[in-house]
Formats: structure tokens, sequence, C-alpha cells
């Protein structure tokens, strides 16, 4: 929530704002569009001039003085006066709906209830070269778009035609408000990965505690390498981190993607593969793009886990929809080298990965079977402080005898309370037994024979 002081400085610049229609309006007034019939509205636009003498009539950057979100902005960026009034104009209907008003009355575009690029240049500019100076203002390679201050929507009938909105964080960082998160929808089918672990609580080998450590240090130190040291000015395709964990399945990976996320302080969203890849021919290269841009801006970590279903082999071709399947997997190649933040696939089946893929891989890290040391350290793991477990139970013997995964240890050892909780008693070797017996059951395998 903006202090007092604060507020107040918002509150000064949306006056500022409001003088500004004010003026444009009374400009304007002469040449007004008061008729929907066309001859009367083309006479009308014959008198008005493409340009006034004079400055533009704006207020400077002087008028955003202070130490509050706007203030610091401005000075920052730093912004323009014409960028400044913009960001302003911007958010202005979010705060009161009357300036969607104003800015209907500054269109002479029908049914225009909105901040448009048409509308923006009449605020920020009164000369002839300052309006031209406004369509490259908001012109997708300006300044505002670029620093992802406003978005504005493109249209057939023009590049300013289109509505300008404020960025979805901007609102919150000039009204004191709370940042969103990304939600699950069909434009970001992603979810965010949550996780209670830290890297000690990661029982991995030797080799892959290594490589998360690698892993770890390239998303922590990116700024320091590729920016104050220039890489990034030096070489091309540099700025992104794509990292591989592969290995059967219930072997930690995607813990251990959400344990490393949590470590460097980022947050991270699992990809729904299945509401990425759509049936219709050419939907998932838009997907997918509309993913990689919201990560971008979020900077936030994409997890892909069974990345082979979408980054897999490309397929010989023999029809329509295998010719379009492969150039997918070749847009996904593209889209990947492009993209600037860290990705984190996982899968089961390295061998199924695009073998042009692979090659673009900065980090593997394998997740093997645990070996009986794993085990009997996993045992150790999953077992809650607070669990009441009998006296004498061999987890050595258990980890020795029952080659089971660090997720079916885990779910084992559950079943096995739940069995105790019902029964009033505490967890015996009898219980985990039992529960060994349904994760074996679940992955369709069968257990050892002999007693226990």
């Amino acid at each position: 929530m903006l202090s007092a002081e604060h507020a107040e400085e918002l509150r000064r610049a949306l006056v500022a704002l409001e003088a500004v229609v004010a003026l444009r309006l009374e400009e304007r007034c002469a040449y007004a569009i008061r008729t929907s019939d066309p001859r009367q509205a083309g006479q009308a636009l014959l008198g008005r001039p493409l340009g006034l003498p004079g400055t533009e009539g704006i207020p400077g950057t002087g008028a955003y003085a202070g130490d509050g979100p706007l203030a610091t902005l401005v000075r920052q960026c730093p912004l323009s006066a014409a960028e400044a009034l913009t960001v302003v104009a911007a958010v202005a209907p979010e705060i009161d709906e009357k300036f969607a008003v104003y800015y209907s009355l500054l269109s002479d575009r029908p049914g225009v209830a909105h901040l448009t690029g048409e509308v923006v240049r009449t605020l920020t500019a009164r000369t002839f070269p300052g309006r031209l100076a406004a369509s490259e203002l908001l012109g997708p390679h300006g300044r505002l778009r670029g620093m992802r201050l406003i978005e504005m929507d493109a249209v057939d009938a023009g590049p300013l035609v289109g509505q300008v909105r404020p960025h979805r964080d901007l609102v919150a960082l000039l009204t004191g408000g709370t940042r969103a998160e990304p939600e699950l929808s069909a434009g970001f089918p992603a979810t965010r990965l949550q996780t209670a672990h830290t890297m000690a609580d990661l029982i991995v080998s030797a080799e892959a505690r290594r490589q998360l450590t690698a892993a770890l240090d390239r998303i922590r130190h990116a700024g320091r390498v590729l920016d104050d040291w220039g890489f990034a000015r030096r070489h091309d395709g540099v700025r992104g981190t794509l990292i591989l964990f592969h290995g059967p399945p219930g072997t930690g990976k995607s813990m251990a993607a959400a344990v490393l996320a949590r470590t460097a302080g980022r947050p991270a969203y699992r990809v729904d593969l299945a509401a990425l890849v759509s049936k219709y021919i050419g939907e998932t290269e838009k997907n997918l793009a509309g993913v990689f841009d919201r990560a971008e801006e979020e900077d936030c970590i994409l997890v892909f886990d069974e990345a082979d279903a979408v980054f897999g082999r490309r397929t010989e071709v023999s029809d329509a929809r295998d010719r379009y399947a492969n150039q997918e997997v070749s847009y996904l190649l593209q889209r990947v080298e492009r993209h600037r933040g860290v990705v984190i696939l996982t899968t089961n089946l390295l061998g199924n990965l695009d073998s042009a893929f692979a090659r673009r891989i900065d980090l593997q890290v394998e997740f093997p079977a645990p070996g009986v040391a794993e085990r009997l350290a996993l045992w150790r793991a999953v077992l809650p402080a607070a669990l009441p477990v009998a006296d004498g139970v061999d987890f050595a013997g258990l980890a020795e005898r029952y080659a089971l995964t660090g997720a079916e240890i885990r779910d084992a050892a559950l079943d096995a309370a739940y069995l105790a909780a019902a029964n009033g008693q505490v967890v015996t070797a009898g219980y985990l037994v039992s529960g060994i017996r349904a994760a074996f059951a679940k992955s369709g395998r069968t257990p050892p024979p002999g007693k226990g």
C-alpha cells in the first residue's frame, strides 16, 4: 500500500494529466467530429491542422519529483516527458474510470472507450514533429514496450489504432498493489512448483550433486558473467541456460528442479504439456511462444516434465501431419535457443530426445536408480521425526532387499503411517512391508520372494 506522501505524488500526476486532456479538448474543439455523416465528418477533418506551432504543452519530468514509485521510475529509467505522460495515461483508468471517458472524447473513432496509440499521440504531442516522434515512442522497438511498461494491441486498421494497456506489473508498482504471479490459463499453461525441501535434502550421487551445483552457479551468476564481464556482448546464444535431468521415474528429477529454483530464489513453473501440444496444426508454436514470452517477463524457470513428448525425435515424413509435427520440433529448437531464461527438462527416456536438440543442452544431470546406500539414506530421510516407529525395524535390510526409488520409498512409508494411524499403533516392519508391496504393485513389478 502506498504511503500518504507517495499517494499524493500519484494524485498530482493524474491532475497534471487531466490538465493536458483539457488543453487537447480545447485545441480540438473547433474540429471535433460530432456527426455520423461521412461527408460532414470529412469536412470537419479538413479544417484540422496537422500540427500546431510552439511546444508540446505537456509537463516536464520535474512534475514527477519525489521518492515514490512513479518518481523513481521516471528518474531511474529515465523516462522522457512524453514517455512519463504515456505511463500515467495508461495507468489512469485503473484508478478512475473517468479517464476512459476522457480518451473517448479525444478519439474520432466511434465506439472507442479506452486509451489507443492515436490518443497517446494526441496527448503527448501538438506539433507536427512531435506527432511523428509519438509514433516512434509507441513502436515495437520503443523503450516503453521494450521495458515492458506498456503493451499494445496490434490491429489491421493501423499500428496506432490498437489499445494501449499498462503492463500487469506496472499498475501494482505505481499503486502499491501486490505483483500478480502467473496463473494457470490457456495463455500460460503452467503451474507453480513449490517445495519444502532444500539442497541438503536431495539424496543423489556425488556427480549429480556436482552438476546441480554447477547449474545453481549458472543461475545465480548469470548477470556477472554475461553482462558485467561481457560474454553476452561478445557471443550469441549465451543468454539462456538449458538443463536436462534424466533417469528412471521416481528418482527425484522434479523435486530437484523445485529445489534448484528455491535455492536460486527464482519462481519455477511446470508446463502442462497436454495443454501446450494442440491437436490443431500450428497451435503448438503459438502456445509455446506465449509460455516462453511470459517466462522471460517474469524471470521464472520453466520445467518441462517428460520433455521427450514435445522435444522428441523427428519422424519420417509420411503425411502432412508428420511434416507439421517435424516443423513444430524445429520451431521448439529455435525458440529454446533464443530463450533468455532457464529451462529445465526432465525425461525418463534420454534416447528419445531429438539429437539436434540434445546438442543445445548446457548441463545434463543423471538421476540413476538409487543403490543400497542411497536407499538406506532415503528411508531415514522420508520418515518425519514425530512418526512413532517400532523398535528394531531393520531399515538397512529393507534398503538392501527392496530396489525402490525415492518416490516409492516415500509412498511406502506414507502407506505404513496410515496403516499405523488407523490401527492405533506404531509403524511396524509389517506395515512397512505392506507399503513396499503396494509400491511394487503400482509399478507393475513383483517384490522379491521370501519372508517380509
